[in-house]
């Protein structure tokens, strides 16, 4: 195979804090130099992690996508697309697999990838025969979890042959050593209380409200337990006005976006997700890295990374009953959510390094660069 460098083009809508934005990130810093040039392109804007592409020298553009349905960033992207020499496009997530797998096509970029982030079942029969009909003109969809791949399987009826998974990772890194009590008396808790933490947009999906609902049952047989909601979105106000209904904002601290995860997390007991639905979330990769046990809704993708029973406790979605009897029984029992943290973490280590993740998408460009770019 010539070993000319190979022009990768990613395209994503923005930079912002988030599972993909941040998979994204983390592959271009660290995909192999030597054989693959990354060039980042965002639909609509920037965000916080701009800083991390211009720290390791890796070019990208904004395109400033207006509105929804702003054509005009197909064709400004296909000049692009020609002027960066393309040989790979991969997209990620919805609107960016469909304004750019169109792009690509146009462009004529011998291989394209599409990359699916999510079980995303707020989509609708319009948005799923996009899904199907660019299929056809995609080499690979990338799914991060066997629960997002049989979601496109069965609902856009793609071909299994067609789809690759290929977990996300998480940079492993050695547990961090802090002042709990100082972390814990930033947020006004005291330093016996116990910590219970949730970290992710505020946004229907992540099933917050279902939290928040069994904050007074926990509280019943555990009164000194605060409950950290970290992140932001369009249901904050709403959230909070919950929680004031429910009469627990004594006990509800919402921190707004934080960059000190890890700091939260090692004052934290038991980490919480109470999602709808997911993809493979990076927040729980976060919180078994951290030793933490996890309770966290039994569906698609979070069933392949989370272990019931042993890294923690798995509940069925928008069950306040469940949500609340498994935190309660981590909380009463310590030394059992140590062990189930320490598990937890060794099948980090063991199966979710952002490493692999790399070193497998490497693998799926080397070939299909032999099989289309140097088949001749």
């Amino acid at each position: 195979m010539n070993e000319r460098k190979i022009n990768i083009f990613y395209l994503i809508a923005t930079l912002d804090i988030g599972g993909a934005e941040r998979q994204l990130v983390e592959l271009v810093k660290r995909i192999d130099k030597k054989k693959f040039n990354p060039v980042v392109c965002c639909l609509t804007r920037g965000g916080p992690l701009e800083k991390e592409l211009k720290d390791a020298k890796i070019k990208y553009f904004i395109l400033g996508k207006k509105f929804k349905f702003d054509f005009s960033v197909i064709f400004n992207l296909i000049p692009i697309l020609k002027q960066e020499n393309i040989q790979i496009l991969h997209t990620w997530m919805f609107t960016s697999n469909a304004f750019g797998r169109v792009a690509g096509i146009i462009a004529k970029i011998p291989i394209i990838i599409a990359e699916e982030q999510c079980v995303d079942i707020w989509k609708n029969k319009f948005h799923l025969f996009i899904d199907k009909t660019l299929s056809y003109f995609t080499d690979k969809i990338i799914c991060v979890s066997e629960g997002v791949k049989n979601f496109y399987y069965q609902r856009a009826y793609i071909p299994l042959d067609k789809m690759i998974t290929i977990y996300n990772g998480i940079k492993i890194y050695d547990n961090v050593n802090i002042d709990t009590g100082k972390k814990k008396e930033e947020f006004g808790i005291i330093a016996n209380d116990k910590v219970i933490t949730t970290v992710g947009r505020l946004a229907p999906q992540k099933g917050i409200e279902y939290l928040l609902y069994a904050v007074p049952i926990l509280l019943e047989s555990l009164p000194k337990t605060k409950f950290l909601i970290v992140g932001e979105g369009a249901e904050r106000n709403k959230l909070e006005n919950l929680a004031r209904k429910l009469n627990i904002s004594k006990n509800v601290i919402f921190t707004g976006l934080r960059n000190d995860i890890k700091e939260i997390l090692a004052v934290t007991d038991v980490f919480v997700l109470p999602s709808l639905f997911e993809g493979f979330p990076n927040v729980i990769m976060e919180a078994m890295l951290a030793g933490k046990p996890v309770v966290a809704t039994e569906i698609p993708g979070i069933d392949e990374l989370a272990v019931n029973g042993k890294t923690g406790f798995l509940v069925p979605p928008k069950d306040v009953n469940s949500l609340a009897s498994a935190i309660i029984a981590l909380l009463k029992n310590p030394k059992e959510g140590k062990k189930m943290g320490i598990k937890g973490r060794q099948r980090i280590e063991k199966y979710f390094s952002i490493n692999e993740t790399v070193r497998e998408t490497e693998e799926l460009y080397k070939v299909l660069i032999k099989s289309k770019v140097y088949k001749n």
